[in-house]
């Protein structure tokens, strides 16, 4: 079995400078941390007879102080000559690179084959990757994501999340999205956040399929040959007949342009348990609180019926 061997360096940059990092093979996990203060750690296998040798004698991890930045890479071309021939095989060793970076730093990863993992990082994110998962949690601001095949889950306060991919899902979870841009061939995407209606909101897929949930007033236009709407909780359809399709929820000031060829439409609202009340002062019978929600698009027919059933037998 191969050794694993550590190399670790410690740079102090500027805590809002940019840090690039380029890794063909492995892993990437970048952790937000105060202060100035960036750590790099790397592992890669290595033969026992490799003792007292470390990625950054190797050359095998590089990592340069660039503009109050950092340029960290695994470069292809020392491992892939220098040391394949130590492993009895032609390709590049996986190389694990963990780093510790000021929590307001903007980073650039770039990957052929690795797993991207960002924790904490406050600030703008651009992951471009071929193959492997993508999961960004605690940020804020700008993310981008270019993928072929990996999944890519973003979680985060205030989003504007441009992300595409060939095959994986994509999950973005945030307490409110600023502004969106999607697009995937077969992957399955999930929105969960308040959407705002000031921001342009996209998602274009050929037969994935789009879920939605949202705690605000929204309105998603879905244009295609075919595909399903699903609504859990009070919404209103609409149809013009020609392949376009809406579904709104309350005040629907956000709008959503969902383009597909198949793809299914799911919308849920946190308004779904919401109930209308029964009395008022100036509405007994609950009849005009009720009209009045129907209206607004906060529930459908069939949930008004059920209602009045209810309340008036």
């Amino acid at each position: 079995m191969p050794d694993a061997e550590l190399g670790v360096v410690v740079q102090r940059i500027d805590p809002n400078g940019r840090i690039r990092v380029d890794v063909v093979h492995g892993s990437i996990q970048v952790n937000g941390v105060d202060g100035d203060e960036c750590r790099v750690m790397a592992r890669y296998p290595s033969r026992s007879d490799r003792s007292g040798q470390d990625p950054v004698a190797d050359g095998v991890l590089r990592v340069h102080e660039v503009g109050g930045g950092l340029v960290i890479s695994a470069e292809r071309t020392r491992v892939a000559g220098g040391l394949s021939g130590r492993f009895g095989g032609g390709g590049a060793p996986a190389v694990d690179v963990t780093i510790d970076a000021p929590s307001r730093s903007t980073i650039a990863i770039t990957s052929v084959r690795a797993d991207v993992t960002t924790r904490g990082m406050v600030h703008d994110q651009a992951v471009r990757t071929v193959t492997g998962d993508v999961t960004v949690s605690g940020v804020t601001g700008s993310i981008q994501v270019q993928s072929v095949s990996g999944r890519i889950g973003i979680s985060g306060d205030v989003l504007s999340p441009n992300l595409s991919t060939t095959s994986g899902d994509v999950t973005v979870r945030a307490d409110r999205l600023a502004w969106t841009r999607i697009d995937t061939v077969s992957g399955d995407v999930g929105l969960d956040g308040r959407l705002d209606a000031s921001g342009e909101h996209r998602v274009n897929t050929i037969n994935g399929d789009l879920a939605v949930t949202t705690q605000g007033g929204a309105t998603i236009s879905m244009r295609g040959v075919s595909g399903a709407i699903r609504t859990e909780g009070p919404a209103r359809r609409e149809e013009d007949g020609k392949g376009h399709r809406r579904v709104v929820v309350g005040d629907g000031r956000a709008q959503v342009a969902f383009q597909t060829v198949s793809g299914d439409l799911t919308l849920r609202t946190a308004a779904s348990g919401a109930a209308v009340p029964s009395s008022a002062s100036d509405d007994p019978s609950g009849l005009h609180a009720l009209l009045e929600a129907l209206e607004r698009g906060e529930i459908d027919v069939e949930e008004a019926s059920r209602r009045l059933e209810v309340t008036h037998g």
